[in-house]
């Protein structure tokens, strides 16, 4: 179901706004807490964050039937995802896309597909774990200060399964 000429204008409209807000929030929060974590690794075209994307919500809007009504509709009728399942406790919707053809396993409308798209994974990083990533995703979070910290695991007397077992629960892969 590719994208027609109105909804590809809505969504690049969509898109700045989504990307001016982006950049706001992650200037503010840099000049105040700078960022922990960078991306590593790289795409390895498995797709699965295209399968069912998710987006976590904020307790009010997952509760507010009236908000929670528009921001489904708006996904459904803009971004072409379709509800599929809710996870209550953690505020999450999962989706299914309709621009996502599973036996290619491309994007039918990839030139406008949404932000939280273009941004995926690279905002996996702003938690304060970043562990959501996908298990065989190619993409990972490397801690900033890694060398510092594999440094500090080396002078402590653990046996060589632990030090790895640490350096990958604490992200400090290269």
């Amino acid at each position: 179901m590719k994208d027609g000429p109105t909804i590809k204008v809505i969504k690049r409209v969509a898109l700045w706004r989504y990307q001016w807000d982006l950049s706001l929030t992650r200037f503010l929060r840099n000049r105040q807490n700078p960022a922990r974590f960078h991306l590593g690794g790289s795409c390895n075209k498995c797709s699965l964050c295209c399968e069912s994307p998710m987006i976590q919500s904020y307790p009010w809007l997952f509760r507010t039937r009236i908000i929670r009504w528009v921001f489904l509709w708006w996904h459904r009728k803009i971004n072409g995802f379709v509800l599929i399942r809710e996870e209550k406790k953690p505020h999450i919707f999962v989706f299914q896309c309709t621009h996502f053809d599973p036996l290619l396993k491309r994007c039918d409308s990839y030139d406008s597909r949404p932000g939280m798209c273009r941004d995926y994974p690279r905002n996996l990083l702003d938690c304060t774990y970043p562990d959501p990533f996908l298990k065989d995703c190619g993409f990972y979070p490397v801690d900033v200060h890694r060398a510092r910290l594999k440094s500090s695991l080396q002078n402590l007397e653990i046996s060589t399964e632990k030090r790895e077992e640490l350096e990958t629960r604490l992200f400090l892969k290269d």
